[in-house]
Order: structure tokens, then C-alpha cells, then sequence
């Protein structure tokens, strides 16, 4: 990852007398300040292309951390469960004022378990015939139960205390969603289905309650999702929206105005205040109104004829791994809130939501995410200059460097073309922490190892190089 950029704030001449032709030559210094954080070489700030960092409101953050999922009421982390873990989801329900989640997990063979906690094992679930990784979302049913309702091949439910239901026997892929106290799925590649009012099962074509809108688009369907009060329906060149509120005699079919790339199957996912989805031409957010490519700048990235693609999004955050063959991937995260765009280490094949959370399985672990001020130590982010001459010919000395922000900073100094750093630890302050280096070199590179839970806003760098007066 590359700093870059540079503001240059002379202070006032030393002089520091050498041969000349009649001229003096002196040693003058020079602050370079830094003030941000660029992925574009905006002059004055340091351009970024690390992973694992996000950069937004003039600062540079850890992306994201994993953290253990803890379950409430029994207060006991997720358990690791059977099989290899798929997906996972934490419905939940209200016992003598107590909210106690229960631990849904789906493995790699399409098997559902439950984790019962009085015995402190996981359960297999009969009853459930998954033919494809399921999209799962919370229902609230009219008795206020709270059941996870899974879309793959079937419409399945499993009710926080172990309860299972079929709502419904066929679906096509994973696209469903609930909306306005309803379900809706795809019932085959141009079919959305809906349910009755708070009757998840009913889906009996009807004036008031379940029934069926079969959608002229050109191409089958490549997802589902609800954003507001619609739900959104998208093809691989055509957007649909739904208005399912009110009485099945009133819903209504809009084809919105779309123009963009080619959608990929199982793309789109509702991410708090948008929709996110991939296509050959990058990937997209839709904010209900307008549909905006935000990897348009971002030309280290390639979305055309991806051979492997993993997406995930709720809450303001939509994750992406794609790829041209299995062995050459990258994996990126989009904030919605914020319109930072960060690579990301982490693989995210079993990325998943349910409600506003994020889940992944790492290591056999099922792991939450973790975003923004709420990131822990758990990853660690690097911010990195190459080669810096200060836009200065010849050797100069580095007297000291001036970093700005919170946490703790790990700094390593290399001088001209040597292959071993100097490496200084220093605590970061808001007013500014001071590195005194004293090198000389011909040119300098730079790399700064941050934790999770440490925030850089600035740096800079006092240098003394020769010039004529």
C-alpha cells in the first residue's frame, strides 16, 4: 500500500555553510505534512491502497474486526456445531423477561442443527430439503415469535426453541425476503410469490392475502431483497419494484430505470440504507432512487467474467469476494454510511447475514463482524510510503516523524535501498506524537502497523536537505 501526496510547510533556514562558486549553500528544513488519507493522489494527503483499512471523515480506521458471537440469555459463545459451517443465524425469543438466542447452523451437505443448551449439543433438524445454500431473514410471526426463515429450493423455518415449519415446497434459488409482515419469494425465474398477512404459509392466490406477479423481464432472476416499504427484484439487465402494502388486489409492478452491467446471480443483498449487488461493470449501490457504480475509480479491481463470487450485506455493509479463478481473489468491503471502499484479508465463502449482523466462519469458528469504532485488536491494518525523496534531489536527513491520532503505532524506517528497518513503537495523540529518526539516505519508505481500535487522522515529516540561498 502506497502513501502519497504531499504538502510542503517550510519553517524557518538553518545555515549551514559548504563550497560553492560564490554562492552559500545551506541546509534548510522542510515539513511535509500529511493532513488525510487519499486512494487517488489527492495532493497533500497520503494515498492508501492497504488492505484491511478503511479511510473516511479525513481519517484512516481498522475496516473491520471478527469478534466471538455470544449468545443472550445463555451468555455462552457460538458453538462450533457439526459439519462445516455454512451459515448461521440467532433467532430469538422472550422468556420471563429474559431475550434468549438460539444457535441455527447450516452445514456445507445442506444439513440444519440446533444447538440445545440443556444438553450442550447441536440437534439435526428434520423436515428441512435445502438444494441450495440458503438466503435466512427474521420473521416475526403474529404470536411475536421470531422464526428464521430460510430460502434455498424450499421455504423453511425454524422458530427460536426448535419449532420447525414448511411455508412453502419449491423456490427458485435462495431469493426471498420479508417484507410489510409478509414473505416473498421466487417462484421460478421471472415469478414472485407472496404470503398472506402475518400467514407466512398461506400463499393461495387471493384478493387480499397471498398470490403471485409474474414479471416480463428478459433474462431470469438474479435476486431478491426489501429496501423501505418495496421490495426489489433484479434481472441481469432490469430492476423491478414492488409495492406489496395493503391488500394483494393493490400491489404494484415498477420497471425501474437501470443502465448499468451485467448483474451477477446471488449479488444483491439490502445493506441498511441501499442495495448492493456485483456486475461485469463493478459494484453497484442503490439508494432507492439511483443507481451508482462505487468501483468506477477503483481500477485495481476487474468484475468481467468473475469464475467465483461470495457476497454478503446488512447494516450499512455489503462484502465481496470475487475472482477469475479460485487461486486469484480479492475481497473488498463497501460502507454504505460512509462510501469507503476497503480491500479486505478475509475469505468470505461462508459470509452470511441475519437481521443486521454479519457472520463468517473462520477456522471452524463462527465470528461476528466488527466495523468502525467498534473493531477490536483482532486485525491489524497497515499504512505504507515507498521510496519518499520529499521531492528533493540528493541526500537529506529524516530528523523526526509526526504522527496524528489514537491507539498504538508500530513504525518501521527504511533508509535508501537497506533491507533492514529501523522500528520505533510509539502511543499516537490527537495533537501529535514525534518519531525522532536522525537518518540520511538519498530516499526514505515507510510502513506503520496498526491494531484494530487505533485511528491514524495525519503525519508528517521534518527533513533537512541542501539548497542555494
Amino acid at each position: 500500500a502506497q502513501a502519497g501526496g504531499r504538502g510542503k510547510i517550510p519553517r524557518a533556514e538553518v545555515a549551514v555553510m559548504a563550497t560553492g562558486s560564490g554562492n552559500k549553500i545551506s541546509r534548510k528544513p522542510h515539513i511535509f505534512r500529511f493532513d488525510g488519507f487519499t486512494r487517488t493522489g489527492e495532493a497533500g494527503k497520503l494515498q492508501v491502497q492497504t488492505r484491511n483499512t478503511e479511510l473516511s471523515g479525513g481519517g484512516a480506521y481498522p475496516a473491520y474486526a471478527l469478534a466471538d458471537i455470544v449468545l443472550k440469555g445463555e451468555n455462552v459463545v457460538f458453538p462450533a456445531g457439526e459439519g462445516t459451517i455454512v451459515r448461521a443465524a440467532t433467532p430469538a425469543e422472550v422468556s420471563d423477561g429474559v431475550k434468549y438466542e438460539d444457535a441455527i447452523t447450516v452445514t456445507s451437505d445442506l444439513s440444519v442443527y440446533r444447538y440445545e443448551p440443556n444438553t450442550g449439543e447441536y440437534a439435526e433438524l428434520t423436515g428441512i430439503a435445502l438444494s441450495c445454500l440458503p438466503t435466512i431473514v427474521p420473521y416475526l410471526s403474529a404470536e411475536k415469535d421470531e422464526y428464521a426463515v430460510l430460502f434455498g429450493g424450499t421455504v423453511a423455518a425454524v422458530r427460536a426453541g426448535g419449532t420447525v415449519k414448511t411455508f412453502a415446497e419449491s423456490c427458485y434459488k435462495n431469493y426471498g425476503c420479508a417484507a410489510a409482515e409478509r414473505l416473498f419469494f421466487a417462484a421460478d425465474g421471472k415469478t414472485v410469490k407472496y404470503s398472506g398477512v402475518l400467514d407466512p404459509g398461506n400463499t393461495t392466490e387471493s384478493a387480499d392475502e397471498g398470490g403471485y406477479i409474474v414479471l416480463p423481464a428478459d433474462s431470469d432472476m438474479r435476486g431478491m431483497c426489501a429496501l423501505g416499504k418495496y421490495i426489489y427484484v433484479f434481472f441481469e439487465k432490469e430492476a423491478y419494484r414492488l409495492d406489496g402494502r395493503g391488500a394483494a388486489r393493490d400491489f404494484s409492478a415498477e420497471k425501474m430505470c437501470y443502465c448499468g452491467g451485467r448483474i451477477y446471480e446471488s449479488s444483491v443483498f439490502a445493506c441498511g440504507n441501499g442495495i448492493c449487488f456485483v456486475t461485469d461493470e463493478g459494484i453497484y449501490f442503490f439508494d432507492g432512487t439511483t443507481f451508482t457504480n462505487v468501483t468506477k475509480k477503483r481500477t485495481e479491481f476487474s468484475f468481467s467474467d468473475l469464475k467465483m463470487l461470495y457476497c454478503a450485506g446488512a447494516a450499512g455493509k455489503f462484502l465481496c469476494q470475487f475472482g477469475k479463478s479460485a487461486l486469484l481473489t480479492k475481497s473488498v468491503l463497501y460502507n454504505t454510511e460512509t462510501g469507503a471502499l476497503s480491500e479486505i484479508q478475509c475469505a468470505l465463502k461462508t459470509a452470511c447475514a441475519y437481521g443486521e449482523r454479519l457472520f463468517v466462519n473462520r477456522g471452524g469458528e463462527e465470528k461476528e463482524f466488527l466495523f468502525g469504532k467498534r473493531a477490536s485488536d483482532d486485525i491489524s491494518y497497515t499504512l505504507q510510503r515507498l521510496n519518499e525523496d520529499f521531492s528533493k534531489k540528493g541526500v537529506k536527513t529524516l530528523k523526526r516523524l509526526t504522527l496524528y491520532g489514537t491507539g498504538t503505532a508500530e513504525v518501521n524506517v527504511y533508509c535508501g535501498k537497506e533491507t533492514t528497518p529501523k522500528t520505533y513503537v510509539t502511543a499516537l495523540s490527537e495533537t501529535g506524537k514525534s518519531i525522532e529518526v536522525n537518518e540520511s539516505a538519498e530516499s526514505f519508505s515507510f510502513t506503520a502497523f496498526l491494531s484494530g481500535g487505533t485511528t491514524l487522522t495525519g503525519a508528517e515529516a521534518e527533513v533537512y536537505a541542501f539548497g542555494r540561498k
